[in-house]
């Protein structure tokens, strides 16, 4: 008997993640398939890898995708610092780094780095036509 598909509801009440069978199933396309996705990054929806083999789609984004919005826009907004809290000191400015061209030139081999040459028993290099003796 074939599982049948869990309606959009039945999603919103599940825990925060589920599996890839599950959302294959509310995809409709078979879980191979929705590996294959995930595995090429191709997958609609946010997925949480759990090793390297193992992966669980975030329900909401899955939620999203079926309702027609952006299923990888942030989820919610950032939690407001708590309150008597010091907001967090800005990083100074870097600067920019000057390269002079000059010196990029200087930094890369100008010959080309030729291998050792083989060299015969008498420690002789071979001819240069490439004839042995």
């Amino acid at each position: 008997m074939d599982t049948p598909r869990p309606s959009l509801d039945d999603l919103r009440n599940d825990g925060p993640t589920i599996s890839v069978r599950r959302a294959a199933l509310a995809l409709g396309v078979s879980p191979s398939h929705c590996h294959t996705l995930i595995r090429t990054d191709r997958f609609p929806c946010r997925v949480i890898p759990l090793g390297t083999r193992r992966h669980k789609v975030v329900t909401g984004s899955l939620v999203a995708l079926l309702e027609g919005r952006d299923p990888f826009a942030a989820q919610s907004p950032a939690p407001a610092p708590a309150v008597g809290t010091p907001a967090a000191p800005e990083e100074p400015a870097k600067p920019e780094l000057q390269v002079d061209p000059a010196e990029v030139e200087s930094w890369f081999v100008k010959e080309p780095i030729m291998p050792p040459q083989p060299r015969r028993p008498g420690g002789e290099p071979p001819p240069e036509d490439g004839t042995a003796e």
